[in-house]
């Protein structure tokens, strides 16, 4: 996999808001050939510089998160961003009735539209829930089909999640497949299980809230250590790439076949030999070794 392999940036950084100037030079150093960025975030710097920075690490940006207002989209534009992936919030929720899942859709219409106008292509990111049946459709059509089948391919195309979508009982390859041309990104994340209940399927545990509202301390949220365990737990199916269940040749393969422009690892749990608190920036390490692999 030449000249294809990015990192997302929030699996090093998280909630920590100042950490993304180390973590951007700990993947260059990796060798990652660029990056998803969070945001408009620039780590206190000036646009200017922070394309500078970039510049002088060696490192693309193919892709950025959160991009809502015009100046967001103005900063993609100046870093020369070629995709943004669409924010769930506040366009809406995993809607299973389908007259909610046609409003979303057309609201991922209008953003990709708007996104077109600043030259970027918006693109869907999934986590396992899209994966569901529509209500009244349950055995043959899930979330994610009516999503694809509903957006429009000039402005909207998607960011296919493995991880989660193997932790739904997805073969990914066989999805790509089946809606070639539509897969812009691939998230790279490795899945070991497949989810049995509806809890497992949640992207945050409902549970977690349960407990109570997070304390905010800087306008990042600061959970127990009971919610941290549950958010912990909920993520331990994301293994070492190459050590679970995914077919990532087969992937790759067919994601090539229907064009590509990057793989980006994510990490949803830093699990090294089976121990879930590993090292983020080794896990990246051993990520990028994987996907160069392939």
């Amino acid at each position: 996999m030449q000249k294809k392999v990015y990192a997302m940036l929030f699996s090093l950084v998280r909630l920590n808001k100042d950490g993304h100037l180390e973590a951007l030079k700990q993947l260059s150093e990796i060798g990652y050939d660029g990056v998803e960025l969070l945001g408009n975030n620039t780590a206190g710097l000036s646009r200017a510089d922070f394309k500078k920075y970039l510049k002088d690490l060696n490192l693309d940006v193919v892709s950025t998160t959160a991009l809502r207002t015009d100046d967001d989209f103005e900063f993609a534009a100046n870093l020369g961003i070629p995709y943004c992936a669409i924010p769930s919030d506040p366009l809406g929720g995993h809607a299973e009735g389908k007259e909610k899942l046609l409003q979303q859709c057309e609201a991922w219409n209008d953003y990709g539209k708007k996104a077109a106008k600043h030259g970027l292509k918006a693109v869907v990111h999934n986590h396992a829930e899209e994966f569901l049946w529509v209500d009244g459709e349950e055995g043959g059509m899930r979330i994610y089909d009516f999503y694809i089948k509903n957006t429009d391919p000039t402005y909207v195309n998607f960011q296919l999640d493995v991880g989660w979508a193997m932790r739904a009982g997805i073969k990914c390859e066989e999805l790509v497949a089946k809606y070639a041309g539509r897969f812009a990104l691939i998230h790279m994340k490795e899945c070991n299980s497949i989810a049995k209940t509806a809890e497992e399927f949640e992207h945050f545990p409902k549970r977690v809230l349960e407990l109570g509202p997070p304390k905010m301390v800087g306008g990042v949220p600061q959970f127990s250590d009971e919610q941290k365990k549950i958010l912990d737990d909920s993520r331990r199916w994301n293994v070492k790439m190459g050590t679970g269940i995914i077919d990532f040749p087969a992937l790759v393969k067919a994601a090539e076949a229907q064009g590509c422009a990057a793989y980006i690892s994510e990490r949803e749990c830093y699990f090294i030999d089976g121990v879930p608190e590993g090292d983020p920036v080794k896990c990246a390490k051993l990520d990028y070794e994987y996907m160069r692999s392939l």
